[in-house]
């Protein structure tokens, strides 16, 4: 388990825990033993939102189904949308089909954890602001898809 990365995601609890009328909650196992993601709270009983610093340099927020027998008639749902919802976004999100990922929707940064603390702060605005923006946006389709 990698400490600079921990320690990161500790920060980050705390820009959200600040943060006034966010959907965003401060993840309770901020030490937990997986020191690459952490998934936020369903903003329908049908969808999730959730955060991953990979080793590989990519930072990502990212939309996933949470039954996954339905994930396929989700993506497909959330893609008549598809438009609408990328133009939310000027066109930065990863459309994934449910057979390549369970994150269906990703949105993504180049990022340098271990060695360029100085825009830590930087990273995790980031996370929070498109996290935010991913409930903002998706909150209503997925209220849409629970009630057709």
């Amino acid at each position: 388990m990698n400490e600079a990365r921990q320690q990161f995601w500790r920060e980050l609890n705390e820009r959200i825990r600040e943060r006034e009328d966010t959907p965003l909650r401060a993840m309770e196992r901020a030490d937990a033993e997986n020191d690459n993601w952490r998934k936020q709270p369903t903003m329908a009983s049908s969808l999730g939102v959730g955060f991953n610093v990979r080793l590989d340099g990519q930072m990502l927020v990212y939309l996933i189904p949470r039954d996954r027998e339905k994930r396929e008639e989700m993506f497909d749902f959330l893609r008549d949308f598809k438009s609408e919802i990328d133009a939310e976004f000027d066109g930065r999100l990863e459309w994934r089909p449910p057979d390549q990922s369970t994150k269906i929707i990703v949105r993504r940064k180049d990022v340098d954890i271990g060695s360029n603390r100085a825009r830590w702060s930087e990273y995790q605005n980031w996370l929070i602001e498109n996290g935010e923006q991913f409930f903002t946006v998706f909150r209503p389709y997925a209220r849409r898809y629970g009630s057709h």
